[in-house]
């Protein structure tokens, strides 16, 4: 679904509860609206049939069942579907309402993520996938454009428009007939066979080969084209096209683009374990440093990433991670300094008001000295990383989270550091997804995001997405 200018509109009511506000998308099979639901008072997005397809029962019914199976599924990589109905014959949805930009958006501008970071997002799409098919369905259509990230850092999954019973089809596609889409499309689903959960997975090893190298696994001059080199062609091994990403992750990532489905990993939990593996990076955030009004600090376990108010909190994910240091500490700390500590810390928190988050600053052009201090000064936790640069070795070329974003405080900021020109070297973890430039997927509806401008959303007021 492409974008489209926001606009305000007359007041429109659906359902007797959700008040349209803002067009913030729209594309070949809906258009997506920014909403207030009047009865439960907060924010959603509602995606409504175009008028053109309202009398088309084939597509109201796909429209139907995407609500339907995305509504049956209850996993925090997956948007949310709140309610569905119908207004004037005009078929609707209910859905989460997001702020951030699709994988497509983000690869587009930035090219080639972090080795680490594309693991990190391919276990959150792993994870949904693995949910998706416990409860037996395929989504048959996994690529940059269907997945968000938010504001937060969190992984959504969107749009099960297409999806499918892993036991057999839709019932709204004929013998045949291919549904996905050409740069991501299986080998079996470009030929025209049934989609298993094995197609998700090449799918998502179709998506995580783009954004390891920054450019499709198969890219041809026309989309039958592209769909049988799925079939046909061998893909280029990810180290011929970029030698820094890891041995292990880049033959993770070419058994999911295995031709043959028995070929692939057993399962999309499988695949998200290995990746996890692959992703240490979120343990580096899990110690949280409160400065109190003294020369010590006092060190505690960080909230989860996205634990802040504002949206649902993604649960824990297991993990064989190291642990932090301090859970390894032999050290006994009579309990009388414990709690004077403690009481220093709710006295801080009592007086500041504040929810513990902290406004990211412009890192961009100092020094790594003079970021690290800065950082150190605002309670966040700098994390380095070199970058080919034409600027001056040594001086901050870009940030992950923007300047202005608002994030817990203790939070990683990463820190992309000058190596200067022409300088080589290994991709190191870093704990947000950060993604990267290079030509976005051909359109497809997806309705639920909308095109950002060219500056990243921590830049300007974020923009709604609805899943």
């Amino acid at each position: 679904m492409s974008a489209a200018r926001r606009q305000p509109v007359t007041a429109q009511i659906l359902g007797g509860r959700y008040r349209l506000e803002e067009r913030i998308a729209s594309g070949g099979m809906g258009t997506v609206w920014a909403a207030h639901d009047e009865t439960l008072d907060r924010q959603v997005a509602v995606k409504v049939l175009n008028e053109g397809l309202s009398h088309d029962e084939r597509f109201v019914e796909r429209f139907r069942r995407e609500a339907l199976t995305a509504a049956g599924l209850a996993h925090p990589n997956i948007a949310g579907v709140f309610d569905y109905g119908e207004e004037e014959g005009r078929p609707y949805i209910v859905m989460e309402l997001l702020h951030g930009e699709t994988l497509a958006e983000r690869i587009r501008r930035e090219g080639a993520m972090e080795p680490s970071l594309a693991a990190d997002v391919g276990s959150d799409i792993a994870g949904a996938l693995a949910d998706a098919h416990l409860h037996g369905l395929v989504h048959r259509d996994i690529k940059p454009a269907n997945v968000m990230v938010t504001e937060r850092g969190d992984v959504k999954v969107m749009d099960f428009g297409i999806a499918a019973s892993a036991a057999g089809g839709t019932g709204l596609t004929g013998t045949g007939m291919v549904m996905g889409t050409a740069r991501y499309l299986s080998p079996e689903q470009a030929s025209g066979g049934t989609a298993t959960p094995a197609s998700d997975i090449y799918s998502l090893g179709a998506v995580l080969y783009e954004l390891l190298t920054g450019q499709p696994a198969f890219e041809r001059p026309t989309p039958v084209a592209t769909a049988m080199a799925h079939v046909n062609d061998p893909v280029q091994p990810i180290r011929e096209v970029r030698p820094e990403v890891p041995s292990d992750l880049a033959a993770l990532v070419e058994r999911c683009l295995a031709k043959d489905p028995a070929d692939r990993p057993g399962s999309a939990a499988e695949v998200a374990a290995a990746l996890r593996a692959e992703a240490p990076v979120r343990a580096e955030a899990q110690t949280l440093v409160l400065p109190v009004p003294s020369s010590a600090t006092l060190e505690l376990p960080a909230p989860e990433p996205g634990a802040t108010s504002g949206g649902p909190v993604a649960p824990a994910k297991p993990s064989a991670r190291p642990r932090p240091a301090w859970l390894s500490r032999r050290t006994l700390v009579p309990a009388a300094v414990v709690a004077v500590l403690l009481a220093v810390i709710l006295t801080v928190i009592a007086l500041s008001g504040s929810d513990l988050t902290v406004q990211v600053p412009a890192f961009r052009g100092k020094s790594r000295a003079q970021a690290s201090a800065l950082a150190t000064k605002l309670g966040l936790h700098a994390v380095f990383r070199g970058r080919t640069s034409s600027r001056r070795p040594g001086i901050v070329v870009n940030q992950h989270p923007k300047a202005g974003t608002q994030i817990a405080a203790g939070a990683d900021v990463v820190l992309f550091v000058s190596r200067g020109a022409g300088t080589g070297g290994s991709a190191s973890s870093s704990p947000a997804p950060s993604p990267a430039p290079q030509p976005s997927p051909p359109a497809h509806d997806h309705g639920h995001h909308e095109k950002p401008e060219p500056d990243r959303h921590h830049h300007r007021k974020p923009k709604p997405h609805g899943h």
